[in-house]
């Protein structure tokens, strides 16, 4: 179960991880990340 504070963060860095992702220049998996949070 994802604790609201994690929450909280992922809603905070996601439209960061989504810039990064939408760029040509910086493909990247989005699962990975999430894993490490």
């Amino acid at each position: 179960m994802v604790s609201v504070q994690s929450t909280k963060r992922v809603e905070a860095i996601y439209p960061l991880l989504k810039d990064v992702a939408l760029s040509p220049d910086m493909p990247f998996c989005v699962d990975c990340i999430f894993e490490g949070l």
